[in-house]
């Protein structure tokens, strides 16, 4: 697990060139979950294929692997290179999004959300399931 986060600073290093350090914030699913529905956040979706075949996932979100060597060119193309954007990280626990907002924040990202519970819940709270917000299969959402 320690590899995949080296790796992943690196791809999003190189790929995301830092600027500033700015802070991230903490948001739970249902604040997520609305600022995903209104339209004021971009929510990504930051598991694994293997999760989102799963659980299934956020109607809401973009799902966009980040340990993919695609990562940060895929996430610059969906905000227009504008790291102002508001972007919303979820993951299962709130640990891979936690640690992405991080480098995000440091890579100059100025809007950064950390959906601590994740889908699946963690310490911070029940988790984007148990908390019955909206779930889609993900092969409903995305072709393979």
């Amino acid at each position: 697990m320690n590899r995949l986060f080296k790796c992943v600073a690196v791809v999003v290093t190189a790929c995301l060139i830092p600027f500033s350090a700015m802070a991230q914030e903490k948001i739970d699913v249902a604040t997520a979950f609305q600022k995903a529905q209104s339209g004021e956040i971009l929510l990504l979706d930051i598991r694994t294929p293997r999760e989102w075949k799963q659980t299934g996932i956020a109607p809401q979100a973009t799902p966009l692997d980040m340990r993919s060597r695609t990562f940060g060119p895929e996430l610059m193309s969906l905000i227009d290179s504008n790291r102002e954007r508001p972007i919303a990280l979820i993951c299962a626990t709130g640990g891979r999004s936690a640690y992405l907002a991080e480098l995000m924040a440091g890579a100059g990202f100025t809007s950064v959300f950390d959906v601590t519970e994740g889908m699946i819940g963690s310490s911070a709270g029940p988790g984007w399931i148990d908390a019955g917000l909206p779930v889609a299969a993900y092969s409903d959402l995305v072709t393979d």
